[in-house]
């Protein structure tokens, strides 16, 4: 098994490149506990080939049931991370003032040309992918 390689990028990085490589480090995290899981399941079935008595079975079951606790423990901090994440990926909701999630180099302070900001005159789209139903101003509505 090989080690997983991250991609460096240039500094600064954009809000949604950002969010990408969190993202990407959750989904890489998500493959070490499969990997853990499963390493757990073969240790199971070597201990059931073995001539071992009843007592270094449990020994080894227990030894897998609080990996399996711990592993589930920190399933449960992926998906907050997660949750994050995407709830700071769209701030726009209710607010009104536009999501200022845009990666327009302009110094406008605007949020990438939505009607929220008549001074800003970029070219660039809004990264919002919102679903609300509130005309926030984000492109995507």
């Amino acid at each position: 098994m090989s080690m997983p390689v991250i991609n460096m990028h240039p500094n600064p990085i954009s809000a949604k490149q950002a969010a990408a490589d969190l993202l990407e480090s959750i989904a890489l995290e998500e493959t070490a506990l499969s990997h853990i899981l499963n390493a757990e399941g073969e240790k199971i079935q070597k201990i059931l080939a073995l001539d071992c008595n009843f007592s270094q079975i449990l020994d080894v079951n227990d030894s897998v049931i609080a990996t399996i606790s711990t592993v589930a423990q920190l399933e449960e901090m992926l998906k907050d991370k997660l949750e994050a994440i995407l709830g700071s990926m769209c701030d726009c909701i209710g607010d009104g003032d536009g999501c200022g999630n845009c990666d327009c180099d302009c110094d406008c302070g605007g949020d990438g040309g939505s009607s929220q900001n008549d001074n800003c005159d970029c070219d660039c789209d809004c990264d919002c992918n919102c679903d609300c139903d509130y005309n926030c101003g984000c492109d995507c509505n």
